[in-house]
């Protein structure tokens, strides 16, 4: 995946007011 993509998606995760442990608890749960 190009870097864009996870620059973006870090945006989007800071705009949400989430952090990337939040975004990973939710993955790991969804599992």
């Amino acid at each position: 995946m190009n870097e864009r993509f996870w620059e973006n998606l870090e945006i989007l995760l800071i705009d949400k007011g989430m952090s990337w442990a939040d975004l990973a608890r939710k993955i790991f749960k969804g599992q």
